[in-house]
């Protein structure tokens, strides 16, 4: 269909079209009469044109036929607007639903909506097209009358078969006014539950369908999270339609949709329920009504779960109460309009526990409950939903468990990196299916490095052109030969005292810190000479949710002036921080709030970066040593320590050569550099959720690797060094 030219009806001066000519008065002071006159010329026009059908439907006409009609000597310009508005357009079920999404062979309709504004009826031509899913098009003409005032126009599509995206237009002709509009629906097939029982990741913000395509193909997990809406959710998803659910589906991906409204009424999120628990039940059947209306927009027309987000808090037998009488008004709700409830949570801190004793509890768990393996959050194939502290292995133990056990760290796969939270599933799980399935247990593994082990340097930094350390899992480790050899430094840590950063001022002077998980107690320790010889010392954070630190990064801009920030855990649509900060050493720390978890950098004792948030991508700046922070569009790339500069290291010409793709990467100056690479490549046959593999077919596999680099010409060449890793040690040359 062919869109017809527009032609603007032209502004006219009514100075122009009078018969009288008089000079414009540049007085200072306007007669009383003649400014008065003036007024009242002016309000006779608009009546006019209000009052007469004629005028307010054919106005420019009216104005040329009778070009003398009106005497106004101020310079004065009238714009005659279109008669007709033509807002929008969307499809329908036959009971009048607005609708996304649609089953096969149920009843569409488009429908064309504006206003006339005329007060009168006008004739206009009504033109449509629908591109099918098959590849047909169908378009057809008319005349038609619209009525004064609001008005709309259906046209009856049938009952289309073809799945797939359908994208319609429907256009308005009135006189030389011309106005289309275009959308699109979907018809899929409906969701249903089958059992899943492999790996799962969630982001904040969901990937492209091309981005989706090559993890699906390149990575060892079949489901994905979707936060699908709520007063909390942080991310847009702007993508997120029914549409995109559609393309992915068909590549093979299952679904875990997720809902973020209000917090429990003692957190100290913006948005929180009620504590009232008669407040709380009504609040989470209004959030079950919503959350449902989402998945039905987004295509989920048959079975589905959908999952509330409960985040982690610190709260007294009130606030666990409310809490819970929320999640009975949710669970009753969903259940009376055809879903089927889940709830996501710390198994410790959201108090999952208490959510049994509800009635009627959640159908279904999402428990986040994290675990480093070899030091690091990873992938692991051998993650269980099972033995989780808090929670009794009896509740939900009917194939109703995800977990959540590795969260904030960045996986790639086919040169396409996610920042993501990493999940074992053994659950019913939403997919969209032609029928069902067979339940089959998923094939799944990944492997790596020497001796089928993953191998991956979690942090790195260089302190000359010879000098550098690297952070193994829970080993630190120091050369003084650009790699050829290798000492490890790392002090005595109690059992389960685990690594969370480490930072070198100079070839001598470094901290790092710990977190006994046991006990949760956090600790500094402190070298002079270059890690030879450690001192510990306490570190009080004030966090209520100090059990859930993960990570710290640590900076010193001198010997006095340092800061540790904490990211505390929170699901992918979170980003949780508290900052310290010390000017004596390390002897005394303040503690500061930090408005995200995320990587800083002070470039000396006052002015310093934060850069992170749920999409990684928030950017703010400190100009008193961190007390407060001050949102910014961007900050400049002088301010990026290493931690930062991966977020954008596609765009550095210094790694253009590299082999693999950059993790991390330091430079001594502009000649001497390291960079942490990875690679990855899977074979044999996946196989998405419900559906059995090929009998003799190859389990899906996929290994990944990593390397050390090194440049000394600033990135025009690269050269690997040799670690020698072996059961986990890097042995010395």
């Amino acid at each position: 269909m062919k869109e017809k030219s527009r032609n603007p009806l032209p502004l006219r001066k009514l100075s122009d079209v009078s018969l009288e000519s008089r000079p414009y008065l540049a007085a200072p002071i306007l007669p009383v009469q003649f400014v008065l006159a003036a007024i009242l010329a002016a309000l006779l026009l608009v009546t006019l044109l209000r009052t007469s059908p004629l005028l307010a439907a054919e106005s420019d006409r009216e104005l040329e036929e009778n070009p003398s009609t009106f005497h106004i000597h101020l310079p004065a310009v009238i714009n005659v607007y279109p008669a007709i508005d033509f807002e929008h357009v969307w499809a329908q079920n036959e009971n009048g639903e607005e609708r996304n999404a649609f089953m096969p062979a149920e009843t569409v309709q488009i429908t064309a909506a504006g206003r006339n504004k005329a007060n009168n009826e006008l004739l206009v031509t009504l033109d449509w097209e629908v591109q099918d899913a098959c590849g047909e098009t169908f378009s057809g003409s008319e005349q038609v009358s619209l009525p004064a005032g609001e008005w709309d126009i259906s046209q009856p599509l049938g009952n289309p078969d073809c799945k797939g995206i359908y994208s319609f237009s429907m256009q308005v002709e009135h006189r030389d006014q011309t106005t289309m509009h275009s959308s699109t629906f979907v018809v899929i097939d409906p969701s249903s539950l089958v059992f899943q029982d492999g790996q799962a990741f969630d982001k904040c913000n969901i990937a492209s369908v091309s981005q989706m395509q090559t993890w699906w193909d390149l990575s060892p997990y079949i489901g994905t999270n979707l936060y699908i809406g709520g007063i909390s959710r942080y991310c847009a998803n702007a993508q997120l339609d029914a549409s995109w659910i559609y393309q992915v589906s068909q590549q093979g991906w299952s679904f875990i949709p997720t809902w973020v409204g209000p917090q429990a009424p003692c957190s100290g999120y913006k948005y929180k329920m009620s504590g009232d628990p008669d407040v709380a039940y009504q609040q989470g059947r209004q959030e079950a009504e919503a959350a449902n209306a989402a998945l039905l927009e987004l295509g989920f027309l048959g079975e589905r779960i959908v999952y509330y987000d409960i985040e982690a808090y610190s709260g007294t037998s009130e606030c666990r109460n409310a809490v819970n009488w929320f999640l009975k008004g949710w669970t009753e709700r969903l259940n009376e309009l055809g879903s089927q409830s889940g709830a996501y949570g710390a198994t410790c801190r959201s108090y999952v526990s208490d959510w049994a004793e509800v009635i009627p509890p959640p159908e279904y768990v999402w428990l986040a409950y994290w675990v480093k393996k070899d030091g690091e959050f990873k992938y692991d194939p051998d993650a269980s939903v099972w033995n989780l502290p808090c929670l009794s292995n009896e509740l939900w133990a009917d194939k109703q468990r995800i977990r959540q056990y590795a969260g904030d760290h960045d996986e790639i796969y086919g040169g396409v990196m996610f920042n993501i939270d990493s999940n074992v599933v053994e659950s019913k799980i939403t997919i969209f299916a032609e029928e069902e399935l067979a339940v089959a247990p998923q094939p799944d593994g990944l492997t790596g490095g020497s001796n089928g082990q993953i191998f991956r340097v979690t942090d790195l930094g260089m302190l000359s052109a010879e000098r550098g350390w690297l952070l193994v899992g829970r080993q630190l480790y120091l050369t003084q030969d650009g790699g050829k050899s290798w000492k490890q430094i790392t002090p005595d840590l109690a059992a389960g005292e685990q690594l969370l950063g480490v930072f070198f001022l100079d070839e001598n002077t470094a901290w790092l810190v710990t977190h006994e998980t046991t006990v949760d107690k956090l600790r500094l320790y402190s070298s002079a000479d270059g890690g030879d010889t450690w001192e510990s010392t306490s570190l009080e954070v004030g966090s209520a949710l100090v059990d859930l630190i993960y990570t710290a990064q640590i900076q010193f801009s001198d010997p006095q002036h340092g800061w540790i920030s904490f990211k505390i855990q929170s699901s992918r649509n979170f980003s949780l921080g508290t900052l310290l900060s010390t000017k004596d050493g390390g002897q005394s720390w303040v503690e500061y709030p930090q408005p995200i978890g995320g990587e800083i950098h002070f470039v000396d004792e006052q002015v310093g970066w934060l850069v992170g948030g749920p999409t990684g991508e928030e950017s703010y700046i400190s100009r008193d040593g961190g007390a407060t922070w001050e949102v910014v569009e961007m900050i400049p790339l002088s301010a990026h320590s290493h931690d930062l500069l991966d977020r954008g290291l596609t765009e550095n010409p210094r790694l253009a050569n590299l082999p693999d793709y950059p993790i991390l990467v330091d430079f001594w100056g502009d000649t001497f550099g390291w960079a942490w690479v990875q690679s990855s490549q899977c074979r044999g046959e996946k196989v998405r959720s419900g559906e059995t593999a090929v009998p003799g077919s190859e389990p899906f596999l996929c290994e990944v690797s990593g390397r050390l680099l090194k440049t000394k010409n600033g990135g025009q060449t690269w050269f690997e060094i040799d670690l020698g890793y072996i059961g986990g040690e890097i042995t010395i040359d």
